[in-house]
């Protein structure tokens, strides 16, 4: 942390230690020698950060709280560009990928971000930044086997045009399987891209041209209703095999230049465009976004940063309400009462940053956004205050504020899930109830005040600890609440939700870093997380407060240990160990049900062990790895994951030449 730096924290490059926040970096040697062979798994190492699955390629990854599959309260970026969905701001972990071997690093900003990033910057920041051009010349080939047919093939070429210009180009497949069985359908990613980089004394630009393709097949499970008593009669199940593709491409190009007056100006324009076929979000979606940045240095204790920005969201909804069968239904899926919408978000922003004295430091901050979508204007304000005890010791505080921007999910969508029970004289007739969710387009923005205080310790370069405690304040959350007494005679069997704002939730919550550095061979890193959430029901208004359980979590510690052996200059050995704890209540244990009947509510505290064991005879070798996860955790269930663990052996050879 004494030489670490990031950019995450302020849109400027600064020092770890320097920054009043919740911050950590991970570095590409800790990712690669993780084992980790999905960029999610490797945020599972940062501290705060919870990471479970729904399947073997459905992730979920949140910051303090609110965990789910649509987890919207976080931004995630690569190089700065936003890789959220439009539909609803969070991101689907299955179609983000990259050559694990050029990622430099993930910069990680937990709490709020609104003041520097704006919405969905609720409850944190992860910034994906890959290397750059000129430190990934040559060629590079990586191919990576595992259990149940799955593999991944990485090629990279990297060439330089003359002393300024340099480029890379990059191709990455991936299978993996849907759950952990031959005989399971298999997910395939395919990614790929350019970059052109021109770096110059006094300016400097990029161009990144790239895209992906997401391919399985999903079986879906459909219930048909007798028209005329679709309640009391059994029902009638099919099911069909869907091709799920999701296709995105994206352009983006940055600009830094210095002015005579010494102010640095940076910009930023991009465009994204996927096709998607989930059953989430069905259509086409185009994203533009355009940034202009200015780093004004007023004295050698003061610092402003300000800034533009504007976005525009073109989308075009594939399923329709209105051709929807309510008496024909699948077990999921969501439609939309609109064909195609668009809108856009503009904002601007001011920091201040100014060192009052050797000890002392603040950094003041607002940012302004209006959203077209639902008509709202918002401020994100933050202040931070730094103060180094002495050379080993610094304390920091801050408080500020976010908003999620609004979504079309919550505002336009129908969701729609179907249960069915067997009961009677013959326990094989199926009878069926289905649940619609339906939208609300008059919701106020999700928003948080967060109040945190930090701790670091910077001794020598063999210990760093790095702890914050946090307060969290959350208004306007978003849930479906089902009425059991909204009955329509000739739909008795759908039951009726509807989505509302009426849940506010308070979060409080530590986090813990660590790192000891044993001697040049062997170093430990440690993490530790605790988390509560306790939800409230705003009673009187829309909703019945039937949710207020399943939004609250009575407790979650997770921890983590890396241990980085270089047992010589040929041999490295490497091991991960896991810790989590969670304590569901009851009504949200009760619904959720892993394949064997086992209620979440049973799962027991666990650890998880994963190691890794890499050989490279020289540097101009090509290195091997064994990789082995979840070991010591045979019949164990991570939180939301339908199946058990299961320990997994993958076998890597990589070559840089």
């Amino acid at each position: 942390m004494l030489d670490v730096t990031m950019e995450t924290a302020s849109k400027f490059t600064q020092k770890l230690s320097d920054v009043p926040a919740s911050v950590y970096v991970l570095t590409n040697e800790r990712i690669i020698r993780s084992g980790a062979t999905t960029i999610a798994e490797a945020i599972a190492l940062v501290p705060g950060m919870y990471v479970s699955k729904w399947n073997e390629n459905s992730y979920y990854v949140s910051s303090r709280g609110f965990h789910d599959g649509l987890y919207n309260k976080m931004l995630v970026m690569v190089d700065g560009r936003s890789v959220y969905s439009p539909i609803y701001g969070g991101v689907y972990w299955s179609t983000l990928d990259y050559i694990l071997a050029d990622i430099d690093r993930i910069e990680v900003l937990r709490g709020p971000s609104g003041a520097i990033w704006g919405g969905n910057a609720a409850n944190g920041v992860v910034n994906i930044i890959t290397k750059s051009p000129q430190e990934t010349q040559g060629t590079y080939l990586s191919g990576t086997v595992g259990r149940y047919n799955a593999y991944d093939f990485s090629i990279r070429q990297g060439v330089q045009y003359n002393e300024t210009i340099n480029a890379r180009a990059f191709y990455k497949s991936r299978r993996n399987p849907a759950y952990l069985s031959s005989e399971a359908d298999q997910w395939t990613t395919d990614t790929g891209g350019v970059e052109f980089e021109r770096k110059n004394t006094d300016s400097s630009w990029q161009l990144r041209i790239g895209g992906s393709k997401l391919s399985h097949d999903l079986d879906v499970y459909t219930t048909t209703y007798d028209r005329d008593d679709p309640y009391n009669t059994p029902v009638t199940l099919g099911s069909y095999q869907q091709k799920n593709d999701s296709i995105s491409a994206y352009v983006q190009f940055n600009h830094q230049i210095e002015l005579e007056s010494g102010d640095q100006v940076s910009s930023s324009l991009w465009f994204d465009h996927v096709k998607d076929e989930s059953l989430d979000a069905p259509g086409e979606y185009s994203t533009v976004d355009l940034e202009v940045n200015i780093i004004s240095e007023l004295s050698d204790q003061h610092r402003v940063i300000y800034g533009a920005g504007y976005r525009h969201i073109g989308l075009r909804f594939k399923e329709h309400w209105q051709d929807v069968d309510l008496f024909h239904l699948s077990h999921y899926g969501r439609t939309y009462n609109i064909e195609d919408a668009s809108d856009y978000i503009a904002n601007g922003f001011v920091q201040s940053s100014y060192q009052w004295t050797d000890k002392v430091s603040t950094v003041f901050g607002v940012k302004a956004e209006y959203f077209e979508q639902n008509g709202s204007f918002e401020l994100s304000p933050q202040a931070r205050f730094l103060y180094d005890i002495d050379a080993s010791h610094s304390i920091w505080t801050g408080i500020g504020r976010a908003v999620v921007a609004p979504s079309y999910m919550d505002s336009n969508s129908i969701y729609q899930q179907t249960y069915l029970e067997w009961y009677g004289v013959n326990s094989d007739i199926p009878y069926g109830s289905s649940y619609l969710t339906l939208p609300n387009d008059d919701l106020k923005n999700e928003s948080v005040w967060t109040f945190e205080i930090g701790y670091r310790y910077l001794p020598t370069d063999k210990l760093e600890l790095d702890a914050t405690v946090f307060y969290s304040k959350h208004d306007n959350i978003r849930s479906g609440d089902c009425f059991d007494n909204l009955i329509l005679e000739g739909y008795e069997h759908l039951w009726f939700c509807f989505t509302s704002d009426d849940y506010s939730a308070q979060t409080v919550g530590a986090e813990l870093a660590s790192h000891y550095k044993f001697n040049d061979s062997l170093s430990l890193y440690g993490t530790y997380s605790y988390l509560t959430v306790d939800a409230d029901w705003e009673k009187g208004k829309f909703s019945n407060g039937s949710n207020e359980e399943y939004i609250s979590l009575p407790r979650q510690h997770l921890a983590s240990l890396q241990l980085l052996w270089n047992i010589s200059e040929s041999l490295q050995w490497d091991f991960v160990a896991r810790y989590n704890n969670t304590k569901y209540t009851d009504e949200m244990a009760n619904g959720t049900v892993g394949y064997d009947g086992t209620l979440l509510a049973e799962v027991e505290p666990h650890f998880t062990l994963d190691s890794r064991i890499g050989w490279q005879k020289n540097t101009h070798s090509p290195l091997v790895e064994v990789i082995v996860q979840k070991m010591m955790s045979e019949d164990v269930y991570d939180a939301w994951n339908l199946y058990p663990n299961e320990q997994l052996v993958y076998v890597r050879l990589s070559h840089e030449f």
